[in-house]
């Protein structure tokens, strides 16, 4: 029996007339639940009750400025909550996330046929996961039933961060029904201390 609830509220004001704030608020809310009424026969364990919740919410003030007639800047950032929660019987899955992202961003028409945009886009979170699982795969790489498999219970507190560059463009040609939108994008993750670098890049045939 799922069950969802979703809202979003957009408040706009032109500051002046180079400059415009807008304040986003989002909310969402989505349930799953239902009871087994017999076993599942493969595996005796899985019965009882079974509930699933996924909410989050986001509050994002953003301010954009136009500089001069082919240049614009913009910075917006957002606050909120992730929750995520499982149950299965005695067994559950708990996730709870505070989380900050910044983003800037300024474009600029460089010419009539090509517009280029470099932006900063981070993520702050502090996270809590508290579960209770089964552990199925043995020694051999075997996968046990659950009903047999031992249950391991965990709590994890981590602060997560994610640092993001990006550089886009949008070119298209006189007299064409092509429009190109070269990219390059930079993530570097904190948790783990990785960098990855990947092409955002892609065409459009807009006849």
């Amino acid at each position: 029996a799922p069950e969802f609830q979703d809202f979003g509220v957009i408040y706009k004001n032109k500051l002046s007339e180079q400059s415009d704030f807008k304040l986003t608020t989002i909310y969402s809310r989505d349930t799953l639940g239902f009871l087994f009424k017999e076993p599942v026969r493969e595996d005796p364990s899985i019965r009882g009750s079974f509930n699933s919740e996924t909410t989050f919410y986001r509050v994002i003030p953003q301010y954009s400025k136009k500089i001069t007639n082919d240049s614009q800047a913009s910075v917006s950032a957002a606050v909120g909550e992730d929750n995520i929660f499982v149950e299965i019987g005695d067994l559950y899955f708990k996730l709870k996330s505070q989380v900050l992202t910044f983003r800037s961003e300024f474009e600029k028409q460089i010419s009539k046929n090509w517009s280029s945009t470099i932006g900063v886009d981070n993520r702050y979170n502090t996270a809590k996961v508290d579960l209770r699982l089964p552990i199925q795969r043995s020694d051999g790489g075997v996968n046990n039933p659950i009903s047999v498999s031992p249950v391991k219970q965990v709590e994890v507190t981590a602060k997560p961060v994610a640092i993001g560059l990006y550089f886009n463009n949008e070119i298209n040609f006189d007299d064409s029904d092509w429009t190109f939108f070269p990219g390059l994008r930079m993530d570097y993750f904190k948790q783990n201390k990785r960098e990855t670098f990947y092409d955002q890049g892609h065409q459009q045939n807009t006849k």
